[in-house]
């Protein structure tokens, strides 16, 4: 992998930079080469290609647009397509989300909030979860525990509980959530990476602001996929972001093809676009 990637627009220094990294990896015993990646999938990973008519949400990739002309100049080509959209009439997108929905909570799926009073532990159903329903995935690779939590240690802030569901089976297991928090994207680059009381209370100002929530992950275990249990969830956050008087939901970074491009309850309007590239063969450049 090759990840970490900072690059001024500058084509020569920065095939130097590709051709070193990749030498050092051929010399490692590598073959297929993948990035931008920081280390593994639950770090970040792709390139935003754009369009960049519009300011970046809270924890989506950002980089300038020179950047997919300086890797793919180097020989690095497409591995896998991602797109973020967004959904304006949510009200329509709750209804057309409802039938399902309802259809599965009378075969005794139920939804329950995330408990933010007890974070700690709500973090280990989230940790539990997220290995069963994501160790299948492309590119997948484990996590500790402790790694997990200091990952979302700095989430509690931004969280609220009514965007944070887990949906339970007829037999009380946990069998899927959706993690969705206010874009608070313009609150925390005004804090500057600063926690003094002053830029804390930027923040507090400012994320009172926002009008849009970001639905950033939405996860089954693999024995209820089918089930409704997807659009359970969906139909039950698309409430709640329209109940806060909430405009506006990002639907993010998903994978081309994976079934959670279909949560939209057809709303979807485009937003962006990214790419994980690779290199292969023995040479960097074609």
């Amino acid at each position: 992998m090759i990840g970490f990637f900072e690059a001024l627009d500058d084509g020569p220094a920065a095939h130097a930079l590709f051709d070193r990294a990749v030498a050092w990896l051929r010399a490692r015993g590598a073959g297929r080469i993948v990035g931008p990646m920081n280390g593994d999938t639950w770090h970040a990973y792709r390139l935003n290609i754009g369009p960049f008519d519009r300011p970046p949400f809270l924890m989506e990739p950002y980089n300038p647009p020179y950047y997919r002309a300086l890797w793919e100049s180097r020989g690095f080509r497409a591995l896998e397509g991602y797109s973020s959209t967004y959904v304006t009439r949510l009200e329509e997108a709750e209804k057309n989300t409802a039938a399902i929905a309802r259809r599965c909570e009378r075969h005794g799926y139920v939804l329950e909030r995330m408990d933010l009073d007890r974070f700690e532990r709500e973090l280990d159903r989230l940790y539990e979860l997220s290995r069963a329903i994501f160790e299948d995935n492309f590119l997948y690779a484990p996590l500790s525990r402790d790694e997990f939590g200091a990952l979302y240690a700095g989430s509690r802030a931004l969280l609220d509980r009514d965007l944070v569901w887990f949906a339970r089976s007829p037999k009380g297991e946990d069998v899927g959530f959706v993690f969705a928090f206010a874009d608070c994207f313009r609150a925390v680059r005004a804090m500057r990476g600063r926690r003094t009381p002053a830029a804390r209370l930027k923040f507090l100002l400012l994320r009172r602001r926002t009008d849009t929530v970001n639905i950033k992950t939405l996860g089954v275990r693999p024995a209820a996929r089918g089930s409704g249990v997807a659009l359970l969830l969906m139909n039950r956050v698309y409430r709640a972001i329209r109940e806060k008087g909430f405009r506006r939901a990002n639907l993010c970074l998903m994978r081309d093809g994976n079934p959670s491009a279909r949560m939209d309850g057809g709303q979807g309007q485009a937003l962006r676009r990214y790419v994980l590239y690779q290199l292969e063969g023995a040479e960097a450049a074609p």
